[in-house]
């Protein structure tokens, strides 16, 4: 506590003591720090309060430091901030400054801070009273909105507007200017207001200077040529008036000017009219109301055609007089307004600001502009923003003259904008296509029910992930994922929109193919994207089983192409020896001795059932293609069947090559359908001896395990091409290597599909000019449908 140190003890005393009773109950929170320790050394109730602690003591003995983030907002520590604070408030007395304050309990929060230095009895102390502005600081972020949603609804007035640099170049217009100047902004680049040339020639310099020197500025109406330059044609005349009023930042400076037009070239050419039919009469009239008409135009410019609502009212907040727009903005008519008070058209909750205002205005004779709410002649609440000046007459009596802006049409327009939101909430929310919003990262923000159904996920579970971290590695393209996603975002920040295919994997492991359309969206500086996603999945699998079928059909066709040509080639061979065997009996039967007969019969013979076996094989393929080839296993002799089927082939290849027979194991009898199985052994016995050199062994061996007889017939002959093994079990495919020997194709159809009726396996190993080993595995007991 100070004390006193002469003579006025009383006084010094009571003041230390109301000192006290301030410092303890003020509302603002309030601490003592000690500049030597940089500690607090004692604090109000409401300071503790403010950073959360349980009472005062638990702050004393901490630094400002300790009570803030490490860092304040400007980059610079806390500490930093709280030094330079102490000691500027020590040299200059005082000092006032931002502080991010963090209380006990983690929470962040802006406040005002204002340090004063108090001396007594040989010490210094730095009393700070600190007051909370998180509202003022969402308040400005709110500004910063409203600024926006103020530029659209500049945009869309259907008033011609125009706004100027300090300097008088042009620095943005709206469509209502365009359309009433036929000017663009890209026209008026060039163009400096200060400087036209009409304007100079129509004699309104200082009018519009007046304005840039920060007054408003009527500028009644003129004829104006629309054209920029005196060498430019022009595009027609009209009557321009306009109403000038500087723009301020907070320090006073003008930092641009608002010029609203108004076109009077309907007004100005009827009363060209009428001062036609009256020219005589004005030119009389004209003369002796020179000056009051000056000072009338001049008046009726600044306030009775201004777009924006004038007032004068006096000190004691009667309306003194008030133009048609203020008058329109409340329902009354200029005249019944000198009956109210400007506390009649007040709101009451407005009166302690309104009171604070008016001691603003006695110290700096201006205010404004602020936003507030005028009571309207039938009760609803008009919004309005106002600003004004303080003016002394030649009575001296002092007058507020205040400027009104309706500002229901931008909060028509705000309420508009809410609507829109809500509506596109609702679409957003309820539509059937998948909708999906992405962040300036690229990451998503938002999606909406139908696209998280769509991948099997929750909304929540999408936000602040990339796309390419929901999809496999690579896409169907081949393509890396990640590189596809930039791609195609980079292709819609340039292009605005892109269209593409997508692979995503769903929450339950398996892929979904979706087409994604994207949008680009502006937000301020930053561009954001809207991707609409269509689940395409079946469609794919359409696509897919439809290409197999035309694949399928392509195989057929080819199937037919290349039966037919095995026909035609291994039909004409034996056709060719039937026909030539019956020609030469024909023709020379009584010259040819028995055993030439003979030998010619058994060719017509040997040529009639080598076509006859070329029929049974395709018969035999087409039952077995259609599922007409029944499976009816019999108890077998294996061993008597094999060495029986190694007998046919001996005699029927003439003994071409030896066949090496052997067995292991081999059961009495098992249950096989012998039709399948001769076709099965016959074909592969037959294929190993046509295809090896003369003489060359082949061997045959049929073994049995528990389970399955296997059958393994291993030829030294041409061997089958890599290239060849892919179609080896195909219709009418042959080796590329067999060059002339004559075969179908067929035979290895018909023992591939005999080996799976029989529930069974057949394996084949080869080496080009090595040979090939054919291993058939059928179970001894099938099982039978």
């Amino acid at each position: 506590m100070l004390t006193p140190r002469d003579g006025n003890s009383e006084p010094l005393h009571d003041s230390a003591e109301w000192f006290r009773l301030l410092f303890e109950r003020s509302a603002d929170a309030m601490t003592l720090v000690d500049p030597a320790t940089g500690m607090f050394v004692d604090c109000n109730e409401a300071s503790a309060k403010a950073v959360g602690a349980k009472d005062r003591s638990e702050m004393i003995g901490i630094s400002p430091a300790k009570v803030a983030p490490d860092y304040q907002p400007d980059g610079r520590t806390s500490r930093e901030v709280a030094a330079e604070a102490i000691s500027s408030a020590i040299q200059n007395g005082s000092h006032r400054f931002e502080w991010l304050l963090r209380r006990l309990d983690g929470r962040e929060t802006h406040v005002d801070v204002v340090a004063t230095a108090l001396s007594s009895a040989g010490r210094t102390l730095i009393l700070t009273t600190t007051r909370n502005i998180e509202r003022s600081k969402q308040i400005e972020a709110d500004l910063r909105i409203s600024e926006t949603r103020w530029r659209r609804v500049f945009e869309q007035l259907p008033m011609s507007m125009q706004v100027f640099a300090p300097d008088g170049t042009s620095r943005q217009i709206n469509s209502a200017y365009e359309k009433l100047f036929h000017l663009s902004a890209e026209d008026l680049i060039d163009f400096n207001i200060l400087q036209d040339e009409q304007l100079q020639k129509a004699g309104i310099t200082d009018n519009i200077r007046s304005a840039f020197e920060g007054d408003i500025s009527v500028v009644p109406p003129i004829p104006f040529e629309l054209r920029l330059t005196s060498d430019e044609l022009s595009r027609g005349l009209k009557w321009i008036g306009s109403t000038m009023f500087p723009v301020f930042d907070a320090e006073g400076k003008i930092i641009e000017v608002v010029c609203v037009h108004e076109d009077h070239t309907d007004r100005k050419l009827a009363e060209y009219e009428v001062r036609l039919l009256n020219q005589n009469l004005e030119q009389r009239i004209a003369k002796r109301t020179a000056a009051l008409r000056e000072s009338e135009e001049k008046f009726k410019a600044l306030f009775e055609f201004s777009p924006l609502g004038m007032a004068r009212v006096s000190w004691e907040g009667d309306l003194l007089q008030v133009n048609e727009s203020f008058a329109r903005t409340i329902g009354y008519t200029p005249e019944e307004t000198t009956q109210l008070t400007y506390w009649d058209i007040t709101p009451e909750k407005y009166r302690d600001q309104e009171l604070l205002i008016l001691d603003l205005v006695k110290r700096e004779g201006r205010f404004g502009p602020f936003e507030k709410e005028y009571i309207h002649r039938d009760g609803h609440l008009v919004p309005i923003v106002i600003n004004g000046m303080l003016i002394r007459g030649i009575d001296g009596q002092e007058e507020l003259w205040g400027i009104v802006e309706d500002i229901t049409p931008r909060r028509q327009a705000e309420q508009t904008i809410r609507e829109s939101e809500k509506k596109f909430r609702t679409l957003f929310e309820e539509s059937s296509h998948g909708v999906m919003l992405h962040a300036a990262d690229h990451c998503f923000s938002e999606v909406n029910p139908a696209a998280a159904e769509i991948f099997g996920m929750s909304p929540a579970e999408f936000v602040g992930k990339h796309p390419a971290s929901l999809a496999p590695e690579y896409q169907s393209t081949g393509e890396l994922s990640s590189i596809v996603a930039e791609r195609e975002i980079r292709k819609c920040l340039e292009a605005g929109t892109a269209r593409f295919e997508w692979t995503h994997i769903h929450t339950l492991g398996h892929e979904i193919q979706v087409e994604v359309v994207l949008s680009r969206i502006q937000s301020g500086a930053k561009h954001l994207m809207q991707a609409v996603v269509t689940d395409i999945s079946e469609r794919k699998r359409a696509e897919t089983e439809l290409k197999r079928a035309l694949e399928r059909e392509r195989e057929l066709n080819q199937l037919k192409s290349n039966f037919v040509s095995m026909v035609s080639h291994e039909f004409r061979t034996p056709l060719g020896i039937i026909q030539s065997s019956a020609e030469i009996l024909h023709d020379y039967l009584g010259q040819l001795e028995a055993a030439e007969r003979d030998e010619q019969l058994q060719s017509i013979i040997k040529n009639s059932k080598r076509m006859a076996g070329l029929m049974e094989d395709v018969l035999l393929l087409g039952r077995l293609d259609s599922g007409r080839m029944e499976f009816l296993p019999r108890p077998l002799d294996l061993s008597g069947l094999c060495r029986r089927l190694v007998d046919e082939v001996r005699s029927s290849t003439e003994n071409f090559c030896p066949i090496e027979f052997s067995t292991a194991r081999l059961p009495l009898e098992a249950l096989v359908d012998e039709r399948l199985l001769r076709h099965i052994l016959l074909n592969l016995l037959n294929n190993a001896v046509k295809y090896s050199k003369d003489q060359q062994p082949v061997k045959f061996r049929a073994q049995a395990n528990d389970h399955s007889v296997i059958f393994q017939i291993r030829d030294h002959g041409i061997g089958i091409p890599d290239v060849d093994l892919p179609s080896l079990f195909e219709a009418f495919r042959r080796g590329s290597n067999v060059g002339q020997t004559p075969g179908t194709g067929l035979g290895l159809v018909i023992v591939k599909q005999s080996v799976e009726l029989h529930q069974g396996q057949i394996e084949v190993e080869t080496r080009q000019s090595s040979g090939t080993t054919f291993t058939v595995t059928i179970p001894l007991f099938p099982e039978l449908a």
